[in-house]
């Protein structure tokens, strides 16, 4: 027998309500070996990385906020980083269109981006969230799915 915990959970809060934040970089990992042992059962010659690829980032908004709350992260400032680079984007569009370059390999990822999740990191609120993108289209259905799965908690306020 085993026994998976999936997500965690806060059993009872009173007199308040409760969000849990995490950084999810330590999840690419298991994800990976998942889907390898998964392919390697269905005698599958690829792995992870010839058909997918994943990343972990803040929400966008959390990149530009960090960047208006404090304007310079070490030597990094939204000016530079955001506002004049972003063109006719919008700050949230343009954090957007970078994490979705990254994932598709057209850039590395910026030190900026680096540096702001290194500094929220140990901050409270400093969620993020696993992208996972197919290489082929083919295997896009299976990404959307695992997400799904990943994603698949549910929760519920109950007042009495």
């Amino acid at each position: 027998m085993f026994e998976i915990k999936i997500h965690s959970a806060v059993d009872l809060i009173t007199n308040s309500s409760t969000t849990i934040y995490t950084f999810h970089d330590g999840c690419i990992g298991p994800l990976k070996e998942l889907i390898n042992e998964m392919l390697s059962v269905l005698n599958h010659g690829e792995k992870f990385d010839d058909i997918m690829i994943a990343g972990v980032f803040l929400d966008s908004y959390r990149y530009i906020d960090t960047f208006e709350d404090h304007n310079e992260i070490g030597e990094f400032t939204y000016e530079e980083c955001i506002n004049i680079p972003r063109g006719t984007l919008t700050p949230y569009d343009y954090v957007k269109a970078i994490i979705e370059d990254i994932l598709h390999n057209r850039v590395d990822k910026p030190e900026w981006m680096t540096r702001v999740e290194e500094y929220v990191r140990d901050d409270s609120y400093a969620d993020s969230n696993l992208y996972i993108v197919a290489k082929d289209p083919i295997y896009q259905p299976l990404c959307d799915k695992l997400l799904r799965f990943l994603n698949s908690s549910e929760s519920a306020e109950h007042y009495d």
